[in-house]
């Protein structure tokens, strides 16, 4: 109701502060001296500068939302078994060193048998060691005998070493059961375990993959044809179903430059920061990717461009009594600005901001 009240104000003060001629005038060439634009509406439009810039086009894509590979961590079993306990379920958010699943797991008593053999062979090669280096000491064995017991306890101390790195990667904690905790924090985005399956070690199936999704990526289709306009480090606005209205602005960040044979497009990549995580792998994407012509044009923002009787105005501003409706040529829109082929100059001010009220005011 309020944006009524206040449209209709407008539109009194147009009436108000424009002096209108009684015969209509053709929409193009200087207004008549009599118009002049009064300190109240002056308020409500916006005058801007004619500029020149490199002629910026866009180029719409469409994708998929994944997960940022350099965030991903894939978590394989070290052991064969049956999952006893499963803690978490797709979607979750885990911190580091949280359960995921515990595995009864003969493999991981086995390990810990391994242990404690390990250790008494130490003990063993260590005893036999220090024999021989005394007996050596006494001239009672050779050096090649002295050196062997040596090698012994080297070997001993090694494979105590191999079982307790073993032993720390699968974080035995007690007989039979191997626990998988969390290496990082972060989403289960994908999970190949469910309560009592049983798997073998040499399985080659990731039971869980945990990413990072506050930093994702965009996979896009390039058609063949739009190859030479896509360079790394171009700007890109990236839509979803989901949100609409929303744009999340990223930039290309590699370009794959292989072609599918059954698709015929090339993918290129593109980074986007998801501090919200409103973004989700999987989902469809619509982006924008603006790229520079080679072009040097005119251009003014879109809102001051009008459009009537099949051809396009503009408001020129030389004074507030003097106004001029000047015919334009459009070369092409890209996001809020419109590039001028020919009716402007550069430096020239022209209204950008309730054209058209003026534009009314002034033609009709």
């Amino acid at each position: 109701m309020r944006n009524v009240k206040n449209f209709i104000i407008i539109i009194f003060a147009v009436i108000a502060f424009f002096s209108v001629n009684c015969n209509k005038k053709a929409a193009s060439g200087p207004a008549d001296p009599k118009f002049a634009i009064s300190d109240t509406f002056m308020r409500y439009i916006t005058i801007d500068t004619v500029k020149k810039q490199q002629v910026i086009d866009k180029l719409n894509l469409t994708g998929k939302v994944t997960f940022d590979e350099n965030e991903v961590v894939r978590i394989f079993p070290f052991v064969g078994g049956k999952i006893q306990k499963l803690d978490v379920d797709l979607g979750d958010y885990v911190k580091q060193g949280q359960t995921l699943a515990v595995i009864h797991s003969f493999e991981t008593a086995d390990y810990a048998s391994q242990l404690i053999q390990a250790e008494s062979n130490v003990e063993v090669a260590r005893k036999s060691s220090d024999a021989a280096k005394s007996a050596y000491a006494n001239g009672l064995i050779s050096e090649k005998d002295y050196i062997s017991g040596q090698n012994d306890l080297k070997k001993a101390l090694g494979e105590l070493e191999r079982i307790k790195s073993i032993l720390s990667l699968i974080g035995e904690e007690s007989g039979k059961n191997y626990t998988i905790k969390a290496p990082v924090s972060g989403y289960v985005v994908e999970k190949n375990a469910n309560k009592k399956m049983e798997f073998r070690s040499d399985n080659q199936t990731n039971l869980f993959t945990i990413a990072n999704l506050t930093k994702v990526y965009v996979i896009a289709n390039v058609f063949e044809s739009d190859i030479n306009k896509i360079k790394e480090g171009y700007t890109a606005r990236v839509t979803t179903i989901s949100y609409p209205d929303k744009v999340f602005l990223g930039k290309i960040d590699k370009v794959y430059n292989v072609i599918d044979p059954d698709t015929k497009v090339m993918k290129v990549r593109i980074r986007l920061d998801n501090p919200d995580l409103l973004l989700k792998p999987e989902m469809f994407a619509s982006i924008e990717i603006s790229y520079p012509e080679d072009k040097i044009m005119n251009y003014v923002k879109s809102s001051a461009i009008i459009f009537d009787k099949n051809t396009n105005f503009v408001m020129v501003y030389h004074r507030r009594d003097s106004l001029e409706t000047r015919q334009i040529h459009v070369y092409k829109s890209c996001n809020d600005n419109t590039y001028i082929s020919d009716g402007l100059k550069e430096g020239e001010t022209i209204i950008s901001k309730k054209a058209l009220l003026v534009y009314d005011a002034l033609n009709d």
